[in-house]
This record gives structure tokens, C-alpha cells and sequence, in this order.
């Protein structure tokens, strides 16, 4: 290794100790805890994972979360990239005012947010008003508290 990577290394692992002792400091313990507890009972044993892994409940939450995780993935990519290619072949002014409506949803508080998806998505709501004004019945499709809500 050159003089200037040795140095970069060595920079690199001063900055980076504070947050990775602290980071370590607070994940450590909490997780220790955990696995002493789990092995914890009137005799050293794997049957509390033997328990958690034999559930139909965490099997199928499991599976839920692995699906919810996977399509937003993939549809976060497909997002990102689409917006990514179209604020690039932007001018530079234009993209910088389209950056800033890609980042406005990252200031606007979470409780905000939830409030907005629960009136749009809502029995009663935003979409459910416009599927009901476009059919000429009452539609009142579920879009919250399920996977097409989370999603």
C-alpha cells in the first residue's frame, strides 16, 4: 500500500471509531439480552426457537414481511430510477425545482403522512369518493390495515 492510502485508512478509522463504539454501545447490550434470555430457562435449550420457528403465526408473518419487503424493493428501484433518469435529462434549473418536490415528502412529518394516506385511502376517501363518482355506486374497497394499504 502507497503512503496516501495508509494515511486515507488510517483517517478513515479515526473518524469512523466515535459512531462505531457508540453504535456498538447501544445495540450490544439490548441484544445480549436477548439471546441470554432465550437460552435462558431450567436448563441450557433451543426450544424457545424451536417454539418461534414452529409457529404458524411467525411463519406467515415471516412470509408477509419477506413479500411487503421484496415488492417495495423492487418497486422503490423501478421509482427511483424512472424519476432519476427523467431529472437527468432535465435542464439544470427545471431539475433543481423538480428535486425539491422529490424531497418535500422527507420534511413533512410522518403523523402528517399517515393522516393523508388515511383520507385518501379511506373507506370514505379520496379514492373510494372518485371509484364511487366514476360507477355511480357506493364503492368502498379496503386500502387500509392490509398489505395493499402497507404497500
Amino acid at each position: 500500500m502507497s503512503a496516501i492510502s495508509t494515511n486515507n485508512l488510517r483517517a478513515q478509522v479515526i473518524f469512523m471509531s466515535p459512531a462505531t463504539l457508540i453504535g456498538g454501545a447501544i445495540v450490544l447490550p439490548p441484544l445480549s439480552y436477548v439471546l441470554f434470555t432465550s437460552f435462558r430457562g431450567p436448563e441450557f435449550s433451543l426450544a424457545a426457537f424451536d417454539a418461534v420457528l414452529t409457529s404458524a403465526l411467525f411463519r406467515r408473518t415471516l412470509l408477509t414481511t419477506l413479500y411487503v419487503a421484496a415488492i417495495s424493493s423492487v418497486v422503490s428501484l423501478i421509482l427511483g430510477f424512472v424519476i432519476a433518469l427523467h431529472l437527468a435529462r432535465q435542464p439544470a434549473r427545471r431539475r433543481k425545482f423538480l428535486m425539491v418536490l422529490v424531497l418535500l415528502p422527507f420534511w413533512t412529518s410522518v403523523l402528517v403522512k399517515c393522516f393523508a394516506f388515511t383520507v385518501i385511502l379511506g373507506r370514505d376517501g379520496i379514492i373510494n369518493s372518485f371509484l364511487s363518482w366514476i360507477s355511480a355506486t357506493n364503492v368502498q374497497l379496503p386500502l387500509l390495515f392490509n398489505v395493499v394499504g402497507l404497500l
